[in-house]
């Protein structure tokens, strides 16, 4: 279990770890810009809808 600290200083790399989990399909962020993409897909079907971070579009 990570606590506060070490949280933060991984917080740094999440993006580089989720997308290195991602590429290789593997726990626990396998699929994770399918999942994203989906969401933003849903929210855009919806009128006037906003996306306030379209990193994944």
């Amino acid at each position: 279990m990570l606590n506060k600290n070490d949280f933060d200083l991984w917080a740094d790399g999440y993006d580089i770890t989720v997308g290195i989990s991602d590429e290789e399909n593997t726990y626990p962020f396998a699929g994770y810009r399918d999942v994203l993409g989906n969401i933003f897909h849903a929210i855009m079907e919806k009128p006037n809808a906003t996306v306030l971070d379209e990193a994944v579009a």
